[in-house]
This record gives structure tokens, C-alpha cells and sequence, in this order.
């Protein structure tokens, strides 16, 4: 499975993610209170639950408690696997990432590199509405491929 992606989009992704990931931060004061009841507690309340479509960071507090990256960079600006257990380029055209084992969604569905695909395919699309399509643009052509 693969995605077309150019240098400046994945350039651009992973300026994104290193934005984003810079307000996924888990809210300090979260209490479990049973099986099924978290109270988080926090100074503003989210404006939305989609990554794709929010830029506060009211939002991210709580999105990085619900959803994860593929890598996430550290503090040194380095790559860490999340999602993705390793990843190499291939070639000046190529990224390959191999998709960890065992990952779920909450329903239980396996993590898959369609749902890789479909992901960037969304975020990417300027009629999608996402809040970082603009971030897609750029003319020298980049292959995402997604190995499971």
C-alpha cells in the first residue's frame, strides 16, 4: 500500500506533527474512576475531537489521550516510534514504514495500512476541509509506502 506524498508535504507532516505533538500533552490532573469514567481535568474546554479539522490546544490535551502518532519527535528533534516500529528511505522518492504489531482501534479492528493511507489521504485533501492541507503542497513527487 502506498500514498504519494512529495518532499515539501512530508517535510511539511512532520513540521505538523512536531507542532501538534508540541500540545499533545495529557491534561496533568486525569483520575480514573471505575472501568469506564475518566474525569480529566482541564483550564479550557476542547473546541473538537478530530485531529485533522482542530488547532487548539484545549483540543490536543485530549486528543493525544485518545489518538497516536506513527513517530513522534523528542525533545532533541529525533524520530521515536509510536505506530510505526521502524522506517526507512528507500530512495529520494521513497519512505517505508513497518507498522507495529498487535496495534488496535478501540473497537478492537487491527491497525492496517489502509487506515494509514486513508489518514494521510484525508489530511492531504484540499476539498477535505482539514486545517493541514495547506500543509500538503509541493511539487517533487514522495512515496509514503506502509508495510504491516
Amino acid at each position: 500500500m502506498s500514498v504519494s506524498m512529495n518532499r515539501r508535504t512530508l517535510l511539511k507532516s512532520a513540521a505538523a506533527t512536531v507542532a501538534v505533538g508540541s500540545f499533545c500533552t495529557i491534561p496533568s490532573r486525569v483520575l480514573a474512576q471505575g472501568a469506564d469514567t475518566i474525569i480529566v481535568g482541564k483550564a479550557e474546554e476542547a473546541v473538537g475531537w478530530d485531529p485533522a479539522m482542530v488547532t487548539a490546544s484545549s483540543s490536543f490535551e485530549l486528543i493525544a489521550a485518545v489518538y497516536e502518532n506513527l513517530i513522534i519527535f523528542d525533545e532533541n528533534g529525533q524520530p521515536v516510534p509510536i505506530l510505526a516500529e521502524s522506517w526507512e528511505q528507500t530512495d529520494d522518492t521513497t519512505w517505508v514504514f513497518t507498522l507495529r504489531e498487535g496495534v488496535t482501534f478501540h473497537n478492537g479492528n487491527p491497525l492496517t495500512a489502509e487506515d494509514v493511507k486513508f489518514t494521510f489521504g484525508r489530511l492531504m485533501d484540499p476539498d477535505g476541509g482539514s486545517v493541514w492541507a495547506s500543509q500538503a503542497c509541493g511539487s517533487t513527487l514522495f512515496i509514503l509506502a506502509v508495510h504491516r
